[in-house]
């Protein structure tokens, strides 16, 4: 079972379209940022882990946000163990928001139980002006 214990991670950005109703003097976005990880042996992909950020703004301050987690598994040895942290800066009325979300998960042997844990987090930050930048890693 070693097999599964080296993890090879990968990052990318996802955008998606808002579905939002948005006030005339507002535009809406919901974006996203995925940390995805995969086997270092055979490079068959484990899970992944998407932080999405919803967000309105008025060309100057943040009008609303909305933020959640999207997990996706692919391997029977992987599951997910739930939200480690979450955390704000900024937001409604504020020129910006920068929405932080850890995941957390285990490998898993039904004799064993979870033997190692693995922690994907993901940053987002948005602006006022409608631009956005985010960055993930794994610890």
């Amino acid at each position: 079972m070693e097999l599964y214990r080296h993890v090879n991670i990968e990052t990318s950005v996802v955008e998606g379209r808002s579905e939002l109703t948005a006030p005339v003097t507002a535009s809406c976005r919901t974006v996203g940022y995925t940390v995805t990880a995969r086997s270092t042996f055979v490079g068959a992909l484990l899970w992944r882990y998407t932080h999405w950020l919803q967000y309105c703004y008025n060309g100057t301050v943040i009008t609303y946000f909305s933020s959640w987690p999207e997990v996706y598994l692919d391997d029977p040895f992987w599951q997910y163990a739930g939200e480690v942290s979450y955390s704000v800066l900024g937001g409604n009325g504020q020129s910006y928001v920068r929405a932080y979300r850890q995941g957390a998960f285990c490998q898993y042997f039904p004799t064993v139980g979870c033997a190692w844990y693995r922690y994907p987090w993901v940053e987002i930050w948005a602006y006022g002006s409608g631009s956005w930048t985010a960055t993930g890693a794994i610890n």
